[in-house]
């Protein structure tokens, strides 16, 4: 329901605002900004009754919507079951799925009002361009999602589709998957996105004189290639003096790369931020592609820069301290090295470098993960170096190392004679 009430101002004059009930019942009154300024109660009121015709219209297609998600299957029960059946396979991603998985059941049961889910093949194409040209974010926006959101939503469907099939909710000849977009419409970084190491140097000098902790992180991560939820839950535990042996450092001493220490990683953070327990235990989660937390899915990073070890250390040296007081228990891993920074802070220190450089196109902290991949095969000419170090697949590596187009813009750029070899 719609109300019209008076309020009175300071200078005795009245305003007319409007209040609701929400769907639990409780009155509120609406922001100001939502709706004209009456002057009038009868201004007041007229404008109330377009409202109500608008949420009762609201209503009438919100149950006609439920009557479409149970007319086949109960959705609500297969959503909680697909989700727990998906966490066992994608311990780190199934959160944003369920995100994505609410585009998929927007599509099919309110847009197309399908919830025969066998029939849901004949609609992939309808439903890739749905996603480009009408879906919007969740987050109170009417932006467009990028291609790159699309084709979550379209491997969601895909995997949802799996979990139905084998639970005999779909016909296995049904269970057609839909296809990606192909990569180049995805927002696919290129060679312009590698941070040069001179340009690093100048990003670095600049954050220094605005935040030494930021400018520590991206030290780190230009220099080690990790993801930012890995450098920024880096304990204590994980750092490593002394000899690296093994095929990495067989491969690093072949091309006679020096190592001060190494870094052996077997977590990320489980949030965006350095969050703990009740107990002060860090939340964390295994590492991307992983199912879980073990020495066996850990990813070894030797540390080949002088100037990243030495800012290693002295973070270090300073858990050192805390962990001497037990602040934190007796577990080296709930010490991280980057204890008190969080993303925004630094994302910022960041932004503000290039600012004062007066560079157009800011860098970001997983433009120097491109980069070291970049460096690491452009230097040594060894994918198996950049593969292990950086943490990916080969289909996927491919995409973060630009050494052959950055091989096409010099080439395309110079300008040398070409004459006869004499």
């Amino acid at each position: 329901m719609i109300y019209v009430a008076s309020r009175k101002n300071k200078d005795g004059s009245s305003t007319w605002r409007i209040t609701y009930l929400d769907e639990n019942g409780k009155r509120c009154r609406m922001s100001p900004k939502l709706h004209p300024k009456f002057l009038t109660k009868e201004e007041a009121e007229t404008w109330a009754k377009t409202q109500k015709a608008y949420e009762q219209s609201r209503r009438a297609k919100t149950i006609k919507k439920a009557e479409w998600r149970s007319k086949f299957y109960n959705f609500n029960e297969i959503e909680k079951e697909f989700i727990e059946w998906h966490k066992t396979y994608a311990p780190n991603s199934y959160r944003s799925d369920h995100l994505y998985l609410t585009y998929v059941f927007d599509f099919f049961l309110n847009v197309k009002q399908q919830g025969n889910v066998n029939m849901w093949n004949l609609f992939h194409e309808e439903f890739k361009s749905w996603l480009i040209k009408e879906a919007v974010g969740t987050k109170k926006t009417t932006k467009k999602i990028s291609y790159s959101t699309a084709n979550h939503c379209i491997k969601t469907l895909n995997n949802l589709q799996n979990y139905l099939t084998s639970h005999q909710k779909m016909d296995r000849e049904s269970n057609v998957p839909c296809k990606c977009f192909p990569q180049h419409f995805v927002n696919k970084r290129g060679y312009e996105d590698v941070i040069t190491y001179e340009e690093f140097y100048r990003v670095l000098a600049e954050m220094r004189a605005i935040d030494d902790a930021s400018a520590d992180f991206f030290v780190v991560a230009f220099w080690t290639g990790m993801r930012v939820s890995e450098t920024l839950g880096l304990p204590m535990s994980y750092l490593y003096g002394g000899k690296l042996e093994g095929p990495i450092a067989d491969e690093m001493n072949k091309h006679k790369i020096q190592i001060h220490g190494y870094i052996v990683l077997e977590s990320q953070l489980r949030d965006d931020y350095i969050s703990r327990d009740e107990f002060k235990k860090i939340h964390r989660k295994p590492l991307k592609t992983k199912k879980k937390i073990s020495a066996e899915n850990a990813r070894t990073i030797p540390i080949t820069d002088k100037d990243c070890w030495n800012v290693l250390v002295a973070r270090y040296k300073s858990q050192q301290e805390l962990y001497a007081k037990l602040e934190y228990g007796l577990n080296k891993d709930d010490y991280p090295l980057f204890d008190g920074l969080n993303m925004t802070r630094a994302n910022t220190a960041l932004r503000e470098a290039y600012t004062r450089l007066g560079v157009a196109k800011h860098k970001t902290f997983h433009c120097a993960r491109h980069s070291r991949a970049t460096y690491l095969v452009g230097e040594t000419r060894s994918y198996f170096l950049g593969k292990a170090i950086i943490g990916h697949k080969s289909d996927v590596f491919d995409d973060y190392v630009h050494i052959y187009e950055f091989i096409s813009i010099k080439a395309k750029q110079s300008d040398d004679e070409i004459k006869f070899v004499i």
